[in-house]
């Protein structure tokens, strides 16, 4: 077999090759461009999350803020409402000792005499809890009372 002969049985050969790799090729652009086809619309989808997220962003920063804003406002509210609370626990400490003051008797036990001898006695407190006279109260405990002041001692 000479040259001639084989070149011309494997011109033939080598075309079906370059025919069948080029049919491959093709196959192979194909494929690629459905994988691009795809990425872009992935990326179109990307950029419109994108934008709803800074738009999440944006609302959440004003609700930072209104929330901060609100915040404050109940601090100050709750500061003077504090303040407000301390100057009425002070008045009542004061109006309770000037009450424990002025009703020496009452912490004592013992009821006032009427001025009166023939008028009977007459409660010096209201009548609240049943009790008719002072007599009738009974006398609270000493060891109590004692450690009762000690823990409280009156105006500051």
């Amino acid at each position: 077999m000479t040259l001639a002969d084989v070149s011309a049985l494997a011109g033939p050969a080598v075309q079906i090759m370059m025919t069948v790799a080029l049919v491959l090729v093709g196959i192979i652009c194909l494929r690629l461009d459905a994988r691009l086809q795809a990425m872009r619309a992935g990326r179109d989808g990307v950029a419109a999350t994108a934008a709803e997220l800074a738009a999440a962003v944006s609302r959440a920063e004003a609700a930072v803020k209104a929330l901060k804003a609100a915040t404050e406002a109940a601090s100050t509210d709750l500061e003077r409402q504090v303040e407000e609370a301390r100057s009425a626990g002070e008045a009542l400490k004061f109006l309770t000792t000037a009450a424990r003051a002025l009703e020496p008797a009452a912490r004592s036990g013992v009821a006032p005499r009427p001025a009166d001898p023939g008028q009977a006695a007459r409660p010096s407190i209201p009548d609240r809890e049943g009790w008719l006279y002072e007599e009738d109260r009974p006398r609270p405990d000493p060891e109590l009372v004692a450690r009762q002041r000690g823990r409280w001692s009156g105006l500051r």
